[in-house]
């Protein structure tokens, strides 16, 4: 998560955010949170920015190694996101949503 949150950013002037999944209002449980963040029996975490957003048609293309929209950058970062959660956890990192202009919502599941 933590290169997750340095790629956010780098490509929104630190402006990010773990977007909760539940209301935050009332004390929960850690047996409550955790219920609350399986789905389909897979703990998720989506991470969202307020950025550039990224064009549908590069939404797989981001986790390449060596795609960078920066002018100083290597593009590893996401890359190595994407190996660290697929490889050593069993699950997965996908772009969830985004909108040019507006930002970006990545969701990690976890295997179970």
């Amino acid at each position: 998560m933590v290169l997750l949150k340095k790629n956010t950013q780098h490509a929104t002037k630190s402006v990010y955010s773990f977007v909760p999944m539940q209301d935050f209002s009332r004390p929960w449980t850690d047996e409550e949170l955790y219920k609350k963040t399986l789905w389909h029996h897979r703990p998720i975490t989506d991470i969202w920015n307020i950025g550039k957003g990224i064009a549908k048609s590069h939404f797989k293309s981001v986790f390449e190694p060596g795609y960078t929209t920066k002018r100083r950058g290597w593009g590893l970062g996401l890359s190595l996101a994407k190996r660290i959660v697929e490889k050593y956890h069993k699950g997965r990192i996908f772009v969830k949503s985004s909108e040019i202009g507006k930002g970006t919502t990545f969701r990690i599941e976890l295997k179970g």
